[in-house]
């Protein structure tokens, strides 16, 4: 319960930023002491507070990291985020791995989880709205987004945002003919 709790508290203090994100305030970039808005850059966190939780998790990165836009930064980070839970939830104890792919013209993001080993207690289901929520969340930034069981049996979840490649190529790119 205080796990729950503390998310809860967590997930509304962090939808206070991303609000004071999109409105463009000062001070609600985690600058004036706030809590940073959560983004890529605190994948591993997330990563390490999952397995944790519940079980082996694997982060594997890809490809010269660059910025996204702060709101597609907090949007793949959150999609990230509900996939582990949603892991959890469905598949306790079974083993996930999150890929981060800084492309050429892309950054993926996939979390797969495996198959759980058959135990004596059924995941759990629920009529939740995590997929809807990723899939309006990828929606919002632009990017494909595909969720559906692998071959093995598991779970997977990809999220593939398209860029104007890296910061340099992208600067070019802006300059004015």
């Amino acid at each position: 319960m205080a796990w729950i709790r503390s998310q809860g508290k967590e997930t509304l203090d962090n939808l206070r930023l991303v609000v004071g994100v999109l409105r463009g305030r000062p001070g609600h970039e985690g600058g004036d002491g706030a809590a940073p808005v959560p983004g890529l850059g605190m994948l591993d966190d997330l990563v390490s507070t999952a397995g944790d939780l519940a079980g082996p998790v694997e982060f594997v990165r890809e490809g010269e990291q660059r910025e996204v836009s702060p709101i597609a930064d907090v949007a793949l980070y959150r999609i990230a985020q509900e996939s582990l839970s949603n892991a959890r939830q469905h598949a306790p104890g079974a083993p996930a791995r999150v890929v981060l792919r800084f492309e050429p013209r892309s950054v993926s993001l996939e979390v797969v989880n495996e198959p759980a080993a058959p135990r004596g207690v059924p995941a759990a289901r629920t009529g939740g709205v995590g997929l809807v929520g990723m899939r309006e969340r990828a929606q919002l930034i632009g990017a494909t987004f595909t969720a559906g069981p692998t071959a093995a049996g598991g779970w997977s979840v990809a999220a593939t945002l398209p860029t104007n490649g890296p910061a340099t190529s992208r600067l070019k790119e802006e300059a004015p003919a």
